[in-house]
């Protein structure tokens, strides 16, 4: 396994740096030192499946012009920064696979041209922040796997129009499946297995026709769709 110092200054005499890939090196390392001002143009950054270490720099804001930052399957701890709300070119954020255990920050929200949200596999508690309403585009959105809990927001989920795969289970999301649900006419993939789900199961379910695969195990629906 090889160690990274992410203290190393880039060198870009004579270009700009614009993608950095260093997935699967099986580096080690923190990225609290790195200097993410000499890369501030960078549009893609890739460290998925290190073992990259501790908490997620706030620094990371500086990369202004990124559309892709995956970070996912590292040993990242802590919270999500706040400051990657201000990333409001991100495309794809991936954190999925490491150790963080904080609540959701709103500040996510403000990155509305995100398509692609992948937080699972993570110890995330609390609720989903309103703002997540904002994210009109977002058309993958992968939270299984954590602890978040409260009802299903309704004012959030009518906003997803776009989304093709919906991916909630393994939390403890309580309540109804709200029947704005079926204004999610893209899916194909919605499940919400694994949570503390209850009541009917709403007839507007009916109206998404292109869905491939439902999982409501696990749940404590009772019998019939209303």
């Amino acid at each position: 396994m090889l160690s990274f110092d992410f203290r190393i200054y880039f060198c870009t005499t004579g270009g700009t740096l614009y993608a950095l890939d260093l997935s699967d090196w099986g580096l080690t390392g923190s990225l609290i030192h790195f200097n993410f001002s000499n890369i501030s143009k960078l549009e893609i950054l890739r460290l998925t499946g290190n073992k990259f270490s501790g908490s997620i720099p706030d620094e990371i804001c500086l990369l202004h012009h990124l559309k892709v930052l995956d970070l996912s399957d590292n040993l990242f701890e802590g919270c999500i920064p706040s400051s990657i709300g201000q990333l409001r070119e991100l495309h794809l954020l991936d954190l999925r696979g490491n150790h963080l255990n904080s609540t959701v920050p709103p500040e996510l929200g403000l990155c509305t041209k995100l398509k692609n949200l992948d937080l699972s596999r993570n110890s995330l508690t609390g609720t989903l922040p309103l703002s997540f309403s904002n994210l009109t585009q977002i058309f993958t959105l992968n939270l299984y796997d954590n602890r978040l809990s409260d009802d299903l927001p309704l004012h959030i989920i009518s906003n997803w129009t776009e989304l093709i795969n919906l991916d909630l289970s393994n939390n403890t999301f309580s309540g109804n499946i709200p029947p704005e649900i079926g204004m999610l006419t893209k899916l194909l993939f919605l499940s919400l297995d694994s949570n503390n789900l209850t009541g009917h199961i709403p007839v507007e379910i009916g109206n998404l026709e292109k869905l491939r695969e439902l999982g409501l195990g696990q749940a404590y629906f009772l019998l019939g769709i209303h």
